[in-house]
């Protein structure tokens, strides 16, 4: 009888303790328990937080509808500079990527480096001007001499274009073989300073492809220095042009200075010295 009441009372004590935990895990994960870690978290400074993010996010958005609404496509591309070698219609086509293009985020770099990959253009810089207008500033290459009759070189000695269709009249012609472009300016430069002094003006240099060289000037005749020892013929010409040929120059057909000593003179048809 005892072990039986034991029993029950032991049930019984036993269920007290099961609904017991059950009301602890009730409390625990229930509503009440939200409501306790609600009252854990510092409003005001989740309030703060929460405002200030708010705030630049209005702001943020506003400069982006701002920058959208002022970013208008370009609708003009102005040209500044004289064109004198370079067609408008291949400006044009090097423009074209700049029309209707962003204003803000056209690729103003790429159009310039493309610009300049013209043969005739030496430099080319390009700007912004509001609202929706972009200028392009262009400078061309000067020709400075005319080589091999197909290309120019300019100032500084730089072949810029081999062979153009484009027609500079009235420029010195130097004439040479493939790849001696440099040479053969370098030494038309300095001949043009020296024959200067004795009032002789170049307009041409020809290096032959056996190494000869040969120079022309406006008074319409030429000067057959050779391939050997060409400085020191030159400077024989001149001492020679200076004292005694220069009174002669008109009736000069050539002057050939492939001699040790002096220079052959071959003078126009039907006319000598003596004839006046």
């Amino acid at each position: 009888m005892k072990k039986q009441l034991d029993k029950s009372l032991g049930s019984r004590r036993g269920a007290t303790a099961t609904r017991a935990r059950e009301r602890a895990d009730n409390r625990n994960t229930g509503p009440a328990a939200i409501v306790r870690l609600l009252a854990f978290i510092p409003w005001n400074r989740v309030l703060l937080h929460v405002s200030i993010f708010c705030f630049w996010l209005l702001v943020l958005s506003a400069l982006i509808a701002g920058v959208k609404w002022l970013d208008r496509p370009v609708a003009t591309v102005q040209v500044v500079g004289e064109l004198n070698y370079v067609s408008r219609g291949e400006v044009k086509e090097l423009l074209a990527p700049l029309l209707n293009a962003s204003f803000f985020t056209s690729d103003l770099e790429g159009v310039r480096k493309s610009l300049e990959t013209h043969p005739w253009i030496k430099r080319a810089s390009i700007s912004r001007l509001w609202p929706d207008a972009v200028q392009v500033d262009l400078e061309e290459e000067e020709p400075f001499v005319r080589w091999r009759n197909q290309g120019y070189i300019n100032e500084a000695g730089r072949l810029f274009v081999k062979e153009t269709g484009v027609v500079v009249n009235g420029l010195p012609s130097l004439i040479g073989p493939p790849h001696s472009e440099r040479l053969v300016f370098d030494n038309f430069q300095k001949w043009k300073a020296e024959l200067a002094k004795v009032g002789l003006d170049v307009n041409g240099v020809i290096m032959e492809s056996r190494g000869a060289w040969l120079i022309s000037f406006t008074d319409g005749w030429e000067l057959n220095l050779g391939k050997q020892d060409v400085e020191g013929r030159l400077h024989r010409f001149t001492v020679l042009f200076d004292k005694k040929l220069h009174q002669e120059r008109e009736k000069i057909a050539s002057v050939d200075a492939r001699y040790t000593r002096g220079v052959a003179v071959k003078w126009k048809a039907d006319v000598t010295p003596e004839q006046g």
